[in-house]
């Protein structure tokens, strides 16, 4: 399963007061904001930058780039103080969790000479958007520290890839053949209320359709995926006819995931009751592909699959009596 991309909007913030006295002054901040969005950019995020933001002009601009580009939360950078008024509306309104960087252009207070304190005094703009941010509701982060401390490097790429995951976990579709064991509570759930509070859908896979799938798989593509898993595993000791029943099912199976844009998928194999065996190879792979599974029609473990995957890159699904 190819991951999602996840957007993160930047607000690099100023002064607009320092503009008026000092046109372009915020220029200065260039190598700053660019250190700052690398780190970003490797732990994963894909940034939505609209620029210096110092005046309503620029919030409105913000406003509208996000909105097209379908962030999933806000990244803010104090270049220097900036009033949480400025962006106070538009953060209630977009209601996106936001990730608040306390980190200045210089290590340290030991060489403090000319401009020094103009350039490194953005906690002061951090604890006005804190205050403001907690009386409104909005979930925040402060992630505190200099570039060059790794802790603080560590602990932004944590906090990015966390906010990212639970991103990963909103709108996904999970696909599901037959319906959930009956009489198992501990992940039982109402679709509609995965809808309704975190936009996930369920898509039915009826198991008619992954046989009329599996009919239309060309015996080359059997052979390349057989041949491809031959380089890693020792398949000698399998059924040629099972195997091949089992590798269809898992191209049928995977085209199905890739028409629908299935981030999971689960099934219920008393639903599984003639014309193809359980499709637990077929799972199997997906997984190890970073597709979410659940057994049993457990759709909550399936959508677990994406943002699990984003942090340790090797989620799978098991049973404790398996292990």
């Amino acid at each position: 399963m190819a991951p999602r991309t996840i957007k993160a909007g930047i607000l690099p913030l100023y002064l607009k007061l320092y503009e008026e006295i000092t046109p372009g002054g915020y220029r200065q901040f260039d190598g700053f904001i660019g250190s700052t969005k690398e780190l970003l950019v490797k732990a994963g995020l894909t940034l939505i930058d609209p620029g210096v933001v110092f005046e309503k002009s620029h919030v409105a601009k913000a406003e509208e780039l996000f909105l097209r580009e379908n962030i999933s939360f806000i990244v803010t950078l104090h270049l220097c103080y900036s009033p949480s008024l400025l962006i106070a509306d538009f953060l209630k309104k977009l209601h996106l969790p936001v990730i608040i960087l306390d980190t200045t252009p210089d290590f340290s207070f030991e060489n403090m000479q000319d401009d020094y304190l103009l350039k490194n005094h953005g906690i002061h703009g951090v604890m006005d958007l804190t205050s403001v941010l907690r009386s409104r509701g909005i979930p925040f982060t402060v992630v505190s520290g200099h570039a060059e401390n790794p802790d603080f490097t560590e602990s932004l790429t944590k906090t990015a890839r966390a906010y990212a995951a639970a991103s990963l976990y909103r709108n996904q579709t999970i696909g599901i053949t037959g319906k959930p064991f009956e009489g198992m509570g501990d992940f039982a759930v109402d679709f509609g209320r995965l809808k309704q509070a975190f936009g996930i859908t369920v898509k039915e896979i009826p198991a008619a359709r992954l046989i009329e799938e599996g009919e239309r798989v060309a015996d080359g593509d059997i052979e390349a995926s057989m041949n491809e898993e031959k380089s890693r595993w020792d398949t000698g000791r399998v059924s040629p006819e099972a195997y091949r029943d089992s590798v269809r099912t898992y191209l049928a199976l995977k085209r199905i995931a890739g028409k629908e844009g299935l981030s999971g998928y689960t099934l219920n194999f008393q639903f599984i009751t003639e014309g193809m065996a359980t499709p637990f190879y077929a799972c199997s792979r997906l997984m190890g592909e970073g597709s979410g599974y659940g057994g049993e029609g457990d759709v909550l473990t399936a959508t677990l699959g994406a943002p699990l995957n984003l942090l340790s890159e090797a989620a799978k699904f098991d049973e404790f009596f398996c292990a």
